[in-house]
This record gives structure tokens, C-alpha cells and sequence, in this order.
């Protein structure tokens, strides 16, 4: 996966978007990360954290989270880290690829419902007397 800064990752989504045109599917995922993970780090199990990493944690609330983007299309993947302070600028950038290349969306074709009366009980009688 390449990890690129948020204007290049931008002109890298707008080629997937444009490449998708033809053909596939572009997959854009955005999550926040609330850690740095350091190389080598491995996963501790939830039972493994005390009450004090617990307490320690919850005094971080004022920090200021990066924001994690993927996209995938076919097999190439690219990803990218947001800062909080440059979040609303890469949105501003997002929304305009967005916009340029969600022209070729499709209206769902649906079909017409025929209403259709349904049969009262005084009709469905009178069809099935036998006329003398």
C-alpha cells in the first residue's frame, strides 16, 4: 500500500475514479487513528490493560486524532494521514473529485405498478354464481 501526502493522494483518487469510469469499483475508507502504533508493536489483549493505562488514556481527550483515508481499486491501494488542522481543506479537495467524477451514475430503472382494484367480497360472489 502506498502512503502518500493528501494533495497527491487526491490526484491518485481522481485517476482511480477515472479509471472506474470503464470499469470496477473504487473502495474509500476514513477512520481515525488515536495511536501512533511504533514498528515491531504488538497488539496487547484486553486483559493485559490496568485501570492506571486505562485513567492515562482518558487524559488524552484534548489531543488531536489523525485521520486515516484508504482507497482500493482492482488491486492497487493508496492510503493517506490527516492532521485535525488539515482535515477541512483535504474534505474541501475530496468532495471536488467527488463531485467531478460521479457523473456517470445511473437513475434505477423501476418499474410502473399497474393498481390494480382488488376483487371485494360481493364481486368475487357474483362471479362465482352460475347464471341460469
Amino acid at each position: 500500500m502506498k502512503e502518500l501526502d493528501p494533495i497527491p493522494f487526491t490526484v491518485e483518487l481522481g485517476q482511480f475514479y477515472q479509471r472506474a469510469k470503464t470499469s470496477g469499483t473504487v473502495n474509500v475508507t476514513m477512520k481515525r487513528l488515536t495511536r501512533e502504533p511504533s514498528q515491531g508493536q504488538r497488539k496487547r489483549k484486553l486483559e493485559d490493560t490496568t485501570m492506571t493505562e486505562a485513567t492515562e488514556t482518558s487524559a488524552d481527550d484534548d489531543k488531536e486524532y489523525v485521520c486515516l483515508i484508504r482507497a482500493k481499486f482492482k488491486n492497487e491501494n493508496i492510503s493517506t494521514r490527516v492532521n485535525g488542522t488539515e482535515y477541512e481543506k483535504f474534505q474541501q479537495a475530496y468532495s471536488n473529485i467527488i463531485k467531478a467524477y460521479m457523473d456517470a451514475l445511473k437513475k434505477k430503472d423501476r418499474k410502473a405498478k399497474v393498481n390494480q382494484k382488488k376483487p371485494t367480497a360481493a364481486a368475487a360472489a357474483s362471479k362465482l354464481k352460475p347464471s341460469a
